[in-house]
């Protein structure tokens, strides 16, 4: 089911919330976009999913001192890094990880399969209900995406199908 507040394609979790991470940190030395990163030093997040493009020495280090889970692929070609960094560690970690179990298996253990229903969950919040918030005022926009979270979730208990175990 959707999440009551928001929660996008790069997951930051904060206890229950989310926030928007965008995709342009190819650069390590740049944390991605001023509100992000003021969003990440304001709150304690507990975990950062998001896509290889955040694989990078700033982003794991912004969230290893804040002893988040991070969740990011390293690029195929990674290799360990000498740093002592607790940002490195952590990397060189999942990168020895990935070595040893390959990488869909790690993606499946890390939980990194959650990214791809978040987006899917976008994806259909987006074509169904559209890509703008059409209120203007904050408490506006907040009821119009929770008034759309909740006809979502109607709809999807309406259409999802009811298993049940066959014994043979």
């Amino acid at each position: 089911t959707l999440v009551g507040s928001v929660a996008i394609s790069h997951r930051l979790r904060f206890g229950s919330g989310s926030a928007r991470a965008p995709r342009s940190a190819r650069n390590p030395r740049v944390i991605p976009q001023p509100a992000v990163r003021t969003l990440l030093e304001s709150r304690l997040p507990i975990g950062f999913t998001a896509d290889g493009a955040y694989d990078t020495t700033a982003v794991y280090d912004l969230l290893t001192t804040r002893s988040a889970e991070v969740v990011v692929p390293p690029v195929k070609n990674a290799r360990l890094s000498k740093s002592e960094e607790p940002g490195s560690s952590a990397r060189n970690v999942t990168v020895e990880w990935i070595a040893r179990v390959g990488r869909r298996d790690w993606k499946e253990t890390a939980g990194y399969h959650r990214q791809a229903r978040v987006e899917n969950t976008f994806y259909r919040y987006k074509s169904i209900i559209g890509g703008r918030l059409r209120s203007r005022g904050a408490a506006s926009q907040a009821t119009e995406v929770k008034l759309a979270v909740k006809v979502l979730n109607r709809m999807l208990e309406f259409g999802a199908p009811q298993s049940e175990p066959v014994l043979s």
